[in-house]
């Protein structure tokens, strides 16, 4: 597909794919966002899309894919904060020293992954701070699923490594 033809893709059936996603979200700058991510991922991709019969089709089905996926993460996103919030609600307070351990730990972790490897830190960061699925990872970087779950393996490797030395000294 060349630029032009993706141009007039993209002209034809905007209006109406933010129409849609509108009606899932009921939120027009998130209808937006969810079409123009679409069309990068069709751009990302265009060498390797299959023949398509029907255009108007495919672009209805993948933009409400893309709203569900949407909302799936939306979904995790509360439970994981409302945890983080109950588990800091029922944990007693620290004590001084743990404290200073526990604030050491951060700073220590996040020393470790400033020295991680260039792709093991963009993946180690796209999971961990973005909250992206190895999938999403894969499909954002194009690389293979397995690819980051091996980078991923060995930055958890390294920083487990890395924390078990750092938790030995501290109670030397």
């Amino acid at each position: 597909m060349n630029k032009a033809a993706f141009d007039q893709l993209f002209r034809d059936h905007y209006s109406d794919l933010v129409h849609r996603a509108y009606h899932i979200f009921t939120d027009q700058s998130r209808a937006e966002d969810v079409v123009q991510d679409l069309f990068l991922d069709l751009w990302k991709k265009k060498d390797r899309l299959p023949e398509i019969d029907s255009y108007s089709a495919y672009l209805r089905r993948a933009v409400q894919n893309k709203c569900f996926d949407q909302l799936r993460k939306d979904k995790r996103k509360p439970t994981l904060q409302s945890d983080i919030h109950l588990d800091t609600i029922n944990k007693p307070s620290l004590s001084i020293e743990e404290e200073i351990i526990s604030q050491e730990k951060v700073s220590h972790i996040k020393q470790v992954v400033r020295t991680l490897p260039e792709k093991g830190r963009t993946i180690f960061m796209m999971s961990r701070a973005e909250g992206m699925s190895y999938k999403e990872i894969a499909e954002t970087l194009d690389l293979s699923t397995k690819t980051v779950e091996y980078h991923m393996m060995q930055s958890l490797k390294f920083l487990r490594a890395s924390l078990f030395c750092m938790i030995f000294l501290i109670f030397l």
